[in-house]
């Protein structure tokens, strides 16, 4: 498994790239252009999907890839929790919306 960070910054992204026992597999900077994110992140071997960040968070295409995309057992409980978790403060925020100025 590799475990990615990412920091943003105003006009770059400081990208870690590690494996499962911590060692880096790859420390990069890059433009924030899309396209570029995209090139680097399809050149790591093992990804098989990447999603970019949208202007409205979260995106429906977002939500329905998690829901979907295959996970240990355990990760799939976790996220089911996170996905709940997601739906519940919506639903509040929606709710509150218009006494929120």
């Amino acid at each position: 498994m590799l475990y990615l960070g990412i920091v943003q910054h105003a006009k770059q992204l400081s990208i870690s790239l590690r494996d499962g026992s911590i060692a880096v597999v790859q420390n990069r900077q890059l433009s924030t252009v899309p396209l570029r994110c995209l090139e680097l992140l399809q050149s790591v071997p093992g990804v098989r999907e990447v999603l970019l960040p949208t202007k409205t968070f979260p995106s429906n295409k977002a939500i329905v890839w998690l829901r979907a995309i295959q996970l240990p057992l355990s990760d799939r409980s976790e996220m089911n929790w996170y996905m709940s978790e997601l739906e519940r403060l919506s639903t509040k925020i929606t709710e509150n919306h218009p006494l929120i100025r």
